[in-house]
Parts: structure tokens; C-alpha cells; sequence
């Protein structure tokens, strides 16, 4: 559901849809790896010198859109109330059982 919510809006642009999966990519294949918005920042603010393939770029701002919509999003009561609401359903699921 997450790479949906944030590359619906963008299905006609694949390169610029797949950069905003990237960063859940990353943390499914190995979560200490990480890609911040600073990380693509370079690719958007120094083009030119960086790499001016317009894949790169398109890719670059998915991650960087990626980013933006956490901010906001992970900042919401509505993201607070369901993340709390769901980790005390799987903390009951998962508790320990009495030895």
C-alpha cells in the first residue's frame, strides 16, 4: 500500500514512480540501508556535474518526493492514532507466551 500512496499520482512518469519506491526497496532488501532526500539532492542541484542522464534525474525527484511526502504524512494524527492502534494489536499477537 505505502508504494502505491506514493507513486499513484505518478504512473506516467515510470522513472520518477519507481524513484519514489526506492527508498522502501532499500529498506526491504536491507534495512540499515538507507537513501535520504540529501543523497538525491546532489543529482537535482548539480545535474550538470553529477549526471545528466534524465533517468538519474526523474529517479532522483521520485526519492526526493518520496521524502517530502513522509515528512508531512508521518507528522499527522492519523498516522500517530493507526500506528499506535496497530502495534498494540500485534504486540498481543506477538507477546510472549507463559512458560
Amino acid at each position: 500500500m505505502n508504494y502505491f500512496a506514493h507513486g499513484q499520482a505518478f504512473i506516467d512518469e515510470p522513472y520518477f514512480l519507481a524513484g519514489t519506491a526506492v527508498p522502501d526497496w532499500l529498506n526491504v532488501v536491507d534495512r540499515k540501508v538507507r537513501v535520504r532526500a540529501k543523497h538525491a539532492a546532489a543529482f537535482l542541484d548539480n545535474l550538470d556535474r553529477v549526471d545528466p542522464d534524465p533517468a538519474t534525474a526523474a529517479i532522483a525527484r521520485g526519492i526526493a518526493q518520496h521524502h517530502h511526502d513522509d515528512a508531512w504524512f508521518h507528522e499527522t494524527r492519523a498516522f500517530a492514532e493507526l500506528s499506535l492502534a496497530l502495534t498494540a494489536k500485534i504486540r498481543k499477537v506477538l507477546a510472549p507466551a507463559d512458560d
